[in-house]
């Protein structure tokens, strides 16, 4: 009987460590959107980028000019605001690469954009 109860609370404090450790992974990629001027911060993981809408006739209604290891490479964002589709404009930005099929548009790599705002 000693031998169960000596067990069960080892299990016990075992399975509160682990439980304890343990990162609550849901919301860790969500910014905090409730300060709007949480969204104006640029973090360290935002690029500078210039929108072009130049390859317009290649189906490509805008894309980002991001320099990656020096070299200028196009991206194609998968949904941009408006606001941010304006030829030359200079932008902060943050991304993934996305996995979507391209259709019209073969110029850039498509991306999803996590942050972005107006670079100064």
């Amino acid at each position: 009987m000693k031998k169960f109860i000596t067990t069960t609370v080892g299990l016990m404090v075992a399975l509160l460590l682990v439980s304890a450790s343990c990162k609550n992974s849901r919301n860790a990629d969500v910014p905090d959107t409730s300060n709007s001027s949480a969204m104006l911060t640029v973090s360290e993981n935002m690029v500078r980028a210039t929108v072009t809408t130049e390859y317009v006739k290649e189906g490509c209604e805008v894309l980002l000019k991001i320099s990656v290891d020096g070299e200028e490479q196009l991206f194609m964002p998968i949904s941009l605001e408006d606001e941010f589709k304006v030829d030359g404009l200079n932008v902060m930005v943050e991304y993934t690469l996305s996995r979507i099929m391209q259709k019209e548009c073969l110029k850039g790599a498509p991306i999803s954009v996590t942050k972005i705002m107006k670079a100064k």
